[in-house]
């Protein structure tokens, strides 16, 4: 019987090893449809992490996403949306990989009403593997504005 359970758990060790470093991915977006030659801003994010200046470092990758789909005009001010948010979590984690974990909460507000049209929310825990290092605090967050610009259309 010893045996048996010593061969089993030699068996499943390679699975919790390889499920231990998965992403830990949660995107919360559907997708909104806007008029097109649509001009929006970006504002800072609410920076509710005590990592200094993420808002300022969310919102200028989020201006590089949104620009690189060729969909939308942005400009500083008069603009008729502007996209913001909070950003929860914006750090790397403790243990034996510094791990980045970001998690982002936006909206979309149409500026002439001050009404929120849409909300979304996306986070990640980029986790290292012996196949692949993992990501940058940048390059994840720059992978989660993509997903928010990408769920963002234009009519």
């Amino acid at each position: 019987m010893k045996v048996r359970n010593v061969f089993t758990a030699i068996l499943a060790l390679p699975l919790i090893f390889v499920l231990q470093f998965c992403s830990h991915s949660k995107y919360r977006l559907d997708n909104f449809q806007l008029p097109g030659k649509t001009t929006i801003t970006i504002s800072d994010f609410e920076n509710l992490t005590t990592y200094p200046r993420a808002g300022k470092i969310v919102a200028e990758i989020m201006t590089v996403e949104l620009d690189k789909t060729k969909r939308f005009q942005i400009v500083e001010n008069n603009a008729s949306y502007v996209l913001t948010g909070s950003i929860s979590e914006y750090r790397y984690t403790k243990g034996l990989a510094e791990d980045p974990a970001v998690a982002l909460q936006v909206k979309l507000i149409e500026s002439r009403s001050g009404k929120v049209l849409w909300r979304g929310s996306v986070s990640d825990l980029s986790k290292e593997s012996i196949f692949q290092r993992s990501a940058s605090l940048d390059e994840l967050t720059h992978v989660l504005c993509e997903k928010i610009a990408e769920s963002l259309i234009v009519k």
